[in-house]
């Protein structure tokens, strides 16, 4: 990504938080968008 480009979408979601974006995808049925691979884990739990 061009640094200006990622200049201009982080000033886009300067005041939103992560949650509404992840639910505005999911609204949009991009539930798999932005999500982490899930064999990735913590490396520490404190349970």
């Amino acid at each position: 990504m061009d640094p200006n480009e990622r200049k201009k979408l982080l000033q886009l979601y300067k005041d939103v938080r992560l949650t509404d974006v992840r639910d505005g995808l999911d609204t949009v049925l991009l539930h798999s968008v932005g999500s982490m691979a899930p064999h990735i884990r913590p490396l520490y739990r404190t349970r």
